[in-house]
């Protein structure tokens, strides 16, 4: 299924992003389940880099923020190398 369409049928709108695809090669949007979905996950994670993307989900607030946490280093770490270059 296309990104664009397991958005649309899971997610409401874009809750944030870690990162930006402007300034690196590599960059999380994350995503909140529509109002009415008493399902788990809460939250799709889209983890994106040029070219290529992987959809991770997380269960509660608590474990999208854990993802952000361990997310950020290697996002950091592309983001530091783009800039040396």
């Amino acid at each position: 299924m296309a990104k664009a369409a397991v958005r649309g049928l899971l997610m409401r709108h874009r809750r944030g992003t870690l990162s930006k695809k402007d300034f690196t090669p590599l960059w999380l949007e994350i995503y909140r389940r529509k109002e009415g979905l008493d399902s788990v996950p809460e939250y799709m994670v889209v983890i994106c880099n040029f070219g290529s993307w992987d959809v991770v989900y997380a269960e509660s607030t608590p474990a999208m923020i854990n993802m952000k946490a361990r997310w950020a280093p290697a996002i950091q770490a592309v983001a530091v190398t783009e800039l040396l270059g």
